[in-house]
């Protein structure tokens, strides 16, 4: 009885675990469809809809169709039991932020950007496929480590389906799972069909929420930014919470599932073990274990495959660098020909360049006569530098003598004018002093008439007085005469008498008068003509003095004058003596200059022209050298142990023993303690590094069999040979006749070194002559650069005295300045002066008339006294 009820359990079990997986990888293939239509379109559409309602309905359609079937115990029907409340409680919460007013602003934005959009499989469970790892970035970490799969699981997982589904499409159970697919597929549809519509619907009242708070004041409406961005900032955070929630529980559940999965296997397999063979529940125990091994399996080659996609996409890394470094050595390939098309452009101009050389070469000797002409120019032109110095010398001396005359002549005018001035101030001070002397005569003669006038007067008032006093006791007695005679008949001549009386003393009380007048206004002008005479006395005293010091003034400003006038004209002319000079020494510097250039124009040309031939010459020399070193194919048949000629003749060189014996050899007869010249001039030349750089890079292009290596040190210490077999064998043929009767045929040491050294006599000679001309070049090249160095010497000393020249000018320019103040002042001195005389002439005038008005006084004073006396 306890045995019956089994089967039935353990299948119901492996059909939800079968229609589980197969609602989970219909799932995942969906959201795999929906995540690459959303890769295609998503520059284009931004509104995409968000995928985490439908993902949460999905669990729920995977969960729905499960029947209350019968469980193996009560803790796996707890374990679902709080599967489903908890997805209901997701749901639950999901719909309550959606439908909040505070979302509703940020809709556009989520639905830009959805937090729960899934880039790859992290778990079998259908409720990890709604979060976004894109947008979450901060909890992709926590989602990844919890995680068994990666993101590379969701491309594993459809192949994973398809296989299941092959190998269960024989079993009765197949057809159930395609139903559920098509169920699942059918609940996404109405999902997104569902969460399309509350999208229009939340926009909708976003747009009527706007509309609304557009109308509203701008205060209202910062006040409902301020509380919209911090509900925003709230719910940001409670969702963020939320999210680590549930992706903590969507890891327990995985666990879960997975533990699951092992014990419904653990349990098909004893299921299978205790059931009959042959039976219906054994086949079906054994379909469960296969799905439970089939899951695992799967698992295994998920995992298997994420190795292999990562070894596959390290192979691709790997074949992206060996493309990029192909192309980097393409690139290279491409330079380096490119430099090889240069180097052989290079080479053919080196090649025009060579044949150049060659044309210049014969302008050698023409070009030397044109630097013996330009060294004879230089000596013309040293010869005419020191004329010009000596024509400077004397023109300095003459200048001198002029300048010494012109300070003799300016002396003595100088001093007629002093002379002249003199005398004129002397006869002026004698003019003055008797003009003084007069005015002091008239003055004291004025005083002296004055004088006896008042006496004159003031015995004339005596006598008067005494006269009217007589008058006076004459009238009286004539009063008492008329008294007497009134009496008698005599009364009218007494009458006429008195009133001539009468009338005599009102005249003389009148002209009495007129005296007092006379006399009081005679006094004031008297008085005002002594105050007139102190003032031009001290008038003429200050004059004097003012004259005295403007004379010595203008003494001293006339000399410091004509002084500074002489210097400024002798600076004059030296100025335009030494302005002269500089122009024709500067001339002649750039001259010789231009000369000098031209000069080291021409030795640098030639220097060249002679290294290029010189270099042409050595590699001709060298090449007719080697293949005069080459002897006749018979004679080294014969010599089988000695090898190539030329390594036979390098050993020579070096000082190694041939393989031969001893016998054949010539015995050296030479003296080693002398060196010959032009191969030490060759090989260790002391002014020739260009011709060795130059000639390197023939030698590095021709084979090895013709190389020659000679260095100096071998041509110095180890080379057997001596220097008269290169002055001997020049005019030898080369022709191997003096080993002729040996038996071996053999050549000595010293018959291949004459060989090899018949072409280089006139290489020699050319090298010698060459560094002869070279020499005598650099000889010529370091004398010109001594006159150029002298000549830069005589600039610097011209433009030294160009310097102080114009420091004299400008010295010369204040002492213009100064005289010209100076001229300014005396000529106020002068206009001072001419305005003092003309206020002594006002004043001598002056004199004059006051002199006239004395004379006339005393004129009239007199007629007046003789009219009074008569």
């Amino acid at each position: 009885m306890s045995a019956n009820p089994q089967p039935p359990k353990k299948s119901g079990w492996g059909g939800f675990l079968q229609q589980a997986i197969a609602g989970v990888e219909s799932r995942l293939d969906t959201i795999l469809a929906d995540q690459e239509e959303e890769y295609v379109a998503k520059d284009a559409d931004k509104g995409n809809k968000q995928p985490e309602q439908p993902a949460l309905q999905a669990g729920m359609s995977f969960a729905k169709p499960v029947p209350p079937a019968h469980s193996r115990s009560s803790s796996i029907s707890k374990t679902n039991d709080r599967l489903q409340e908890s997805l209901a409680r997701v749901m639950a919460k999901r719909e309550v932020a959606t439908g909040s007013p505070v979302s509703t602003i940020g809709v556009s934005s989520r639905a830009e950007s959805p937090l729960f959009r899934v880039d790859g499989r992290t778990s079998l469970d259908s409720v990890s496929a709604g979060v976004d790892s894109r947008v979450v970035k901060d909890d992709t970490a926590s989602i990844s480590s919890s995680a068994p799969r990666s993101s590379q699981d969701i491309l594993s997982s459809p192949r994973k389906s398809k296989e299941i589904q092959s190998d269960s499409s024989g079993k009765p159970n197949g057809r159930g799972i395609e139903d559920d697919r098509r169920e699942t597929r059918h609940s996404v549809d109405g999902d997104t069909d569902s969460s399309a519509a509350s999208e229009r619907h939340i926009h909708a009242i976003g747009m009527t929420e706007m509309t609304k708070v557009t109308t509203t004041s701008t205060s209202d409406y910062e006040e409902a930014m301020a509380q919209m961005k911090a509900n925003h900032e709230a719910s940001e955070l409670q969702w963020q919470e939320e999210l680590h929630a549930y992706v903590e529980r969507i890891d327990a559940l995985q666990s879960k599932l997975k533990y699951l999965a092992k014990e419904a296997a653990e349990s098909a397999k004893i299921a299978a073990a205790s059931a009959g063979a042959g039976t219906l529940e054994k086949k079906l125990l054994e379909k469960d274990e296969q799905i439970a091994n089939l899951m695992e399996e799967g698992q295994k080659l998920s995992k298997t495959e994420l190795d292999h996609r990562a070894t596959i996409k390290k192979l691709r890394q790997n074949i992206a660098e060996s493309v990029k470094s192909q192309a980097d050595t393409k690139r290279k390939f491409e330079k380096i020909e490119k430099d090889l098309a240069n180097a052989e452009d290079r080479a053919s101009r080196a090649e025009s360049a060579e044949r150049k050389a060659t044309e210049k070469l014969n302008f050698k000797s023409k070009i030397e006569k044109e630097l013996e002409a330009v060294t004879a120019e230089l000596n013309v032109s040293n010869s005419t530098i020191a004329d010009l110095k000596g024509q400077l010398a004397k023109a300095a001396s003459r200048a001198e003598a002029a300048e010494r005359k012109a300070k003799l002549e300016s002396a003595e005018s100088e001093k007629r004018q002093v002379a002249e001035l003199k005398d004129d101030l002397s006869s002026a001070k004698i003019e003055r002093e008797i003009s003084e002397e007069k005015l002091r005569r008239e003055i004291r003669d004025l005083k002296e008439g004055i004088e006896r006038e008042k006496e004159r007067a003031r015995i004339l008032e005596i006598e008067l007085r005494s006269e009217q006093s007589v008058l006076e006791t004459k009238m009286e007695s004539l009063r008492s005469r008329a008294e007497e005679v009134s009496s008698s008949a005599i009364g009218d001549a007494h009458a006429k008498l008195l009133r001539q009386i009468e009338t005599l003393q009102t005249q003389y009380a009148v002209a009495s008068e007129n005296w007092q007048g006379i006399k009081s206004s005679l006094l004031a002008r008297l008085t005002t003509v002594e105050k007139e005479r102190d003032d031009i006395t001290r008038r003429e005293g200050d004059l004097r003095r003012k004259v005295r010091e403007g004379s010595l003034k203008a003494k001293r400003v006339e000399g410091e004058l004509e002084t500074s006038r002489v210097v400024i004209q002798d600076m004059e002319r030296t100025l335009e003596e030494l302005k002269q000079e500089i122009q024709s020494l500067t001339q002649k510097l750039e001259k010789t200059e231009n000369e000098l250039l031209n000069t080291k124009q021409d030795l640098t040309k030639q220097k060249e022209v002679a290294e290029l031939t010189l270099s042409q010459r050595l590699e001709e020399e060298k090449a007719r050298w080697q293949e005069l070193a080459r002897p006749p194919s018979s004679t080294f048949r014969q010599q089988p142990g000695n090898g190539s000629p030329v390594t036979f003749n390098r050993k020579s060189m070096i000082g190694l023993e041939p393989t031969g014996p001893i016998s054949d050899r010539a015995p050296s007869h030479r003296s080693s303690s002398i060196l010959p010249i032009p191969f030490s001039e060759l090989a260790t030349p002391s002014r020739q590094n260009s011709f060795s750089s130059q000639n390197s890079n023939p030698q590095s292009h021709k084979p090895p069999s013709r190389e020659l290596p000679i260095t100096p040190g071998d041509l110095t210490h180890t080379h057997p040979c001596e220097p008269e077999d290169y002055f001997n064998s020049m005019g030898t043929p080369a022709t191997p006749s003096v080993h002729e009767t040996s038996p071996h045929h053999l050549r000595s040491i010293n018959d291949f070194i004459s060989v090899s050294t018949v072409a280089a006599g006139p290489s020699v000679q050319l090298v010698e002559r060459m560094s002869n001309t070279i020499r005598r070049l650099e000889s010529e090249r370091a004398a010109s650069k001594d006159e150029l160095a002298r000549l830069t010497a005589q600039r610097d000393e011209a433009r030294q005295e160009v310097v102080e020249l114009m420091r004299e000018v400008e010295e010369k320019r204040k002492g213009d300045q100064r005289i010209q103040e100076l001229e300014s002042t005396v000529e106020q001195l002068d206009q001072r002066y001419q305005t003092t005389l003309e206020m002594l002439g006002e004043k001598s005038e002056l004199v004059e008339e006051l002199k006239a008005d004395i004379a006339d006084l005393k004129k009239i004073y007199r007629e007046l006294v003789d009219s009074t006396m008569k």
